[in-house]
């Protein structure tokens, strides 16, 4: 997995051209999703070896049959006690109420008792095996089959959706706005669209920040959005109306009037941002109709209409790769009900000592159990 993670990084930082076809580059993309498939085979293999051994167990119900045999083949630890009647008493209250299952069996002078619990916990190692399995085979398969894209549209305008996500789809922004909470704080994005394939079964959908839309496959978020600046320029040569995009330098229209320069959305109208090569020396606020001087004429704000930025994505991975992280949430609370503990006591009335056994993989949870079974005077 460290492996996964280090070859991951480098290929991050691998630059890519397009249709790239250097060796070099495609094994160095290639290796992670390798790695993540070695992984995979190793998780599933470990676990389908395993599995079966544990749900028998898990299955199974508690016996104490040839337990004597189990007692001559274990090493158990050995203590005295003063009554093997009261102390049976006394193991079989504390199994009860700490919810344990369990048998006794009195034989002679001899009362042994196997009480476990935990059982689910046994499965849980192998469950979060099979979750991350399954979360790595929709990763894997998202990359190889799924696509992104990003798409920009005023309102009332129609942008296509790239084709490596979808094909002949379109997208209409019927409307964006700005959600506003209670306290007049930016709450929210949010795009109205129209989505349709060669123009068929338009529907439509809304997609926020955190709340994507989907339709055939493919998932539009909000992640951007913009102003169109509608502007007049007017030199010596005369009048002329223009579109400018926001944080966008509009070159052609900087060499007309003699300055390069941006402008920003702002309270009540505009900043229009002055700069010097690329080192920003001026900032004019400007409202609707208000004009800016220029060394070559001069620029009037007409006003302004919001566009949205939606990224596209098709990614057929998501599905497997939620299951998998629903299967590690059933892992999580496996694991939170408790581990597995196995207990087993004989106690020998003749000899007034008791046998004990306890199994599980905390050190911990042994050690509480033999104080706790052995606090008894």
């Amino acid at each position: 997995m460290a492996i996964i993670a280090v070859a991951s990084i480098l290929s991050t930082l691998v630059p890519v051209a397009p249709n790239e076809t250097r060796i070099f580059v495609k094994a160095v993309l290639a290796l992670p999703k390798i790695l993540m498939l070695l992984l995979c085979i190793n998780l599933l293999f470990c676990t389908t070896r395993r599995l079966p051994g544990v749900l028998r167990k898990v299955t199974q119900d508690i016996s104490l049959e040839n337990e004597e045999d189990s007692f001559q083949k274990n090493s158990y630890d050995t203590f005295k006690i003063k009554d093997a009647v009261s102390h049976e008493n006394f193991i079989e209250n504390y199994f009860k109420e700490n919810k344990y299952k369990f048998k006794k069996k009195s034989s002679g002078e001899s009362i042994q008792f196997i009480a476990q619990k935990g059982k689910l916990s046994l499965i849980a190692p192998h469950l979060l095996h099979v979750g991350l399995a399954i979360v790595l085979i929709g990763a894997v398969f998202g990359s190889y089959f799924g696509a992104e894209g990003r798409l920009s549209a005023g309102v009332g305008e129609t942008a296509k959706v790239p084709v490596e996500v979808a094909e002949n789809m379109v997208v209409k922004v019927n409307d964006f706005k700005t959600i506003y909470d209670e306290h007049n704080n930016i709450d929210n994005w949010q795009s109205d669209l129209t989505v349709s394939v060669d123009g068929k079964e338009p529907v439509q959908g809304v997609t926020k920040v955190n709340h994507p839309f989907k339709y055939k496959g493919v998932v539009f978020y909000q992640s951007a959005y913009g102003y169109f600046h509608t502007v007049s320029v007017e030199t010596g040569m005369g009048e002329v109306e223009r579109t400018i995009r926001n944080r966008a330098m509009d070159k052609m229209l900087s060499s007309v009037l003699g300055q390069f320069f941006v402008i920003d959305k702002a309270k009540d109208g505009v900043n229009v941002i002055l700069f010097e090569t690329h080192d920003k020396y001026k900032s004019i606020h400007i409202k609707k109709g208000e004009t800016v001087e220029f060394p070559n004429g001069k620029l009037k704000y007409l006003g302004t209409e919001p566009y949205t930025v939606l990224t596209v994505k098709r990614d057929p991975g998501t599905s497997i790769v939620m299951l998998g992280f629903l299967i590690m949430s059933l892992t999580s609370f496996l694991f939170w009900i408790g581990r597995y503990r196995e207990v087993r006591v004989t106690l020998d009335r003749a000899k007034k000592s008791m046998m004990l056994k306890v199994s599980s993989k905390s050190k911990a949870i042994k050690e509480e159990i033999i104080e706790e079974l052995t606090s008894k005077k």
